[in-house]
């Protein structure tokens, strides 16, 4: 995963997408004083070529080290403002800020190696009253699966709060770093309409399926961060 994270931008994503660096020099100026002011230097800045495979808005920071650049989307650039890219991009810094992305990986490392240690012992377990050949006998594999399945089941409301707490957290940083809430609450309003996001979903959608905080929630905290 990590080698992924290095070639993912170089290697793999152009066999997908079409990419070449931002034409918007003003954009492009912002962006990279961004990046600095946030500890993250870049080596370029790129238009994402989205709009031919779907109408989402989406700007991320990919890659590692010498191969760490910025992805705007054609679909963001074409209908949001230049102070609500520059939010939405700053989110994103945060995550790197923060290591959530690191961090992510070496949780779900530790969750599938716990998954794997249930499913162990639930086939030591039931091979003799399934009349198993032994626990490595093929005929257990729904077994495993099984076991696994439900610690995944357990524990992915509390990876979707983790997940939710870290978004709050890339809010703040962007809300820190570019002193612009007005232009993160019309982005996130136009990013909710673009992307057919939920804006108030129930209580129990959230904690099962929702790894975002809801855009009323979001809106609410920058309106919070004026004050």
């Amino acid at each position: 995963v990590l080698a992924l994270a290095r070639l993912t931008p170089v290697v793999i994503l152009p066999i997908f997408y079409r990419f070449k660096p931002l034409d918007r020099d003003t954009l492009r100026s912002r962006i990279e004083s961004l990046s600095r002011r946030a500890g993250l230097p870049v080596l370029g800045v790129y238009e994402w070529g989205l709009g031919d495979k779907t109408r989402r808005a989406n700007a991320a920071l990919v890659g590692t080290g010498q191969s760490r650049r910025i992805l705007l989307s054609d679909t963001l650039l074409a209908h949001y403002t230049d102070d609500e890219i520059e939010v939405i991009l700053a989110h994103e810094l945060g995550h790197h800020a923060h290591r959530d992305i690191r961090n992510g990986l070496v949780l779900e490392s530790g969750l599938n190696a716990l998954a794997c240690a249930v499913a162990a012992v639930a086939l030591h377990v039931l091979w003799k009253p399934l009349h198993l050949a032994g626990p490595t006998d093929v005929a257990g594999l729904p077994v495993m699966l099984l076991a696994a399945g439900v610690v995944s089941f357990l524990t992915t409301p509390v990876l979707n709060a983790w997940s939710r707490r870290n978004e709050h957290r890339a809010d703040r940083f962007a809300l820190k770093l570019t002193e612009r809430p007005d232009a993160f609450v019309s982005a996130m309003r136009r990013l909710a309409a673009q992307n057919l996001a939920e804006e108030r979903p129930s209580a129990t959608t959230l904690w099962l399926f929702h790894t975002h905080p809801p855009i009323e929630q979001r809106i609410q905290a920058a309106r919070n961060f004026l004050s």
